[in-house]
């Protein structure tokens, strides 16, 4: 699955999960502040061969004010976009509260990863 995930005030953390197209980069944009529209590139994520990656901001000043959020590779294809304005973090939540933007992956993506991760050599069970 690929997910954002903004964790409470009293947790004060952004994660992003990505599940996509193994050894590949991706961006990694968000807007805060009053202007919800302007999207700024806080990091990125190089995938492993399995196509699994994570990105996480902990403790930086601003990241409980997260609005949006957009996953992109280099060539612009989006993995993940999603809006946080939905239900807006409470100073006040204690720190389990988080609210998360899920993309499930299809089964298409699973039997890529599952083939990815066989031994040279080896078939799939049928």
């Amino acid at each position: 699955m690929t997910a954002a995930t903004l964790k409470s005030p009293a947790v004060n953390k952004f994660e992003v999960d990505v599940h996509a197209a193994p050894l590949t980069p991706y961006l990694v944009m968000v807007s805060s502040g009053t202007d919800t529209n302007s999207l700024t590139t806080v990091g990125g994520i190089f995938t492993d061969v399995a196509g699994a990656g994570e990105f996480d901001v902990k403790g930086a000043t601003g990241t409980c004010d997260i609005h949006r959020v957009v996953v992109t590779s280099l060539t612009k294809a989006t993995v993940l976009s999603g809006n946080f304005d939905t239900a807006p973090l409470d100073p006040n939540d204690p720190p389990e509260v988080e609210i998360q933007i899920e993309k499930p992956r299809s089964r298409r993506d699973v039997l890529r990863s599952y083939r990815a991760r066989l031994p040279t050599g080896a078939t799939r069970p049928s």
